[in-house]
């Protein structure tokens, strides 16, 4: 658990990162370059995730570890969260900026993610944080399908996203 926790911290930081951004202009003042900035820490997180998920896959917490981790978790899944309810509510303004392919692409990625690791915390978590460690997943799951559904077949700027 001695290198999953940096790992989680490091997750947590670079999505607060993103909800800055998010946060300080709000999508009818975003332009393409914020966008793509938006992205390309996105990427970072997917390359720290990809990490953790290693990491944690091997570890095994003791029920005070999984208890100690459940908060940053929990953080880093609501995060995820106003993600999906952002890329959802400003749809139309990235259609506008042709950007919606590029936030697909990099929903498609994150959603293997999201879910591969949200499935992991259900795994390695016991106690009475498991319900809760279900639900995060449910709606984890739940929050992808319904925000890959608005963005079906959107293109603009995939092209960009590599």
């Amino acid at each position: 658990m001695d290198q999953v926790m940096p790992l989680v911290t490091d997750v947590e930081t670079k999505l607060d990162k993103i909800t800055a951004i998010t946060s300080a202009k709000g999508a009818s003042q975003m332009g393409f370059g914020d966008v793509y900035t938006m992205v390309t820490q996105g990427k970072s997180v997917s390359s720290t995730i990809n990490k953790l998920i290693k990491v944690y896959t091997k570890a095994n917490p003791t029920p005070t570890e999984s208890q100690a981790l459940m908060p940053q978790m929990r953080h880093i899944f609501e995060m995820e969260e106003q993600q999906m309810k952002f890329a959802l509510d400003n749809k139309t303004t990235f259609d506008k900026i042709y950007v919606c392919g590029m936030i697909k692409k990099n929903l498609v990625r994150n959603e293997q993610q999201g879910n591969a690791l949200a499935e992991l915390l259900i795994q390695k978590t016991e106690g009475s944080d498991k319900e809760e460690a279900v639900a995060i997943g449910e709606r984890v799951r739940k929050g992808f399908e319904k925000t890959l559904g608005v963005y079906k077949g959107a293109t603009g700027g995939e092209d960009k996203f590599d």
